[in-house]
């Protein structure tokens, strides 16, 4: 029977899909979306860059402000690191997919700053530093207590 009322659904008309993108950047997308005649059903969300999915996620963190405005359950939020490069300059342009329908003609296009690709540059190059004063530190204090050991024999 439920498969019955899927196919009239699909047969007499479109789903009725609400979405917002709050961050789009190669580091976060963020947003909600929902099938708003279905407030349980938890959306898939996909960004595709021509036919190759570059992200995916399923839309089903609660949200208290979608709780207040009475945007189905609540429970339709989402938060995902695409995997896209913070240092690469190249504007990557993608299309928003829900439930495998693409959502705009229009495409959305993620596209880092020179100045955000030296901060990240700079940030990732100043943990590895880190890393490595750690490890050269160990290294001369495990040499240290051994030379203190040998001069103690």
């Amino acid at each position: 029977m439920n498969k019955i009322k899927q196919l009239i659904k699909k047969i007499i008309g479109k789903k009725d899909v609400r979405f917002h993108i709050d961050t789009m950047r190669p580091d976060l997308i963020s947003g909600w979306a929902c099938l708003m005649g279905s407030p349980k059903h938890s959306c898939t969300i996909q960004f595709k860059d021509g036919n190759t999915v570059v992200a995916e996620t399923t839309a089903n963190v609660m949200r208290e402000d979608l709780l207040v405005a009475g945007i189905g359950s609540g429970a339709h939020g989402f938060s995902f690191d695409p995997g896209l490069s913070v240092f690469d300059v190249t504007p990557r342009t993608l299309h928003m997919y829900i439930d495998g329908v693409k959502q705009a003609q229009q495409s959305v296009t993620i596209r880092q700053k020179p100045e955000q690709i030296l901060n990240a540059f700079g940030s990732e190059m100043e943990k590895r530093v880190d890393a490595l004063l750690a490890l050269h530190r160990e290294k001369l204090t495990r040499e240290m207590e051994q030379l203190v050991k040998t001069e103690q024999k």
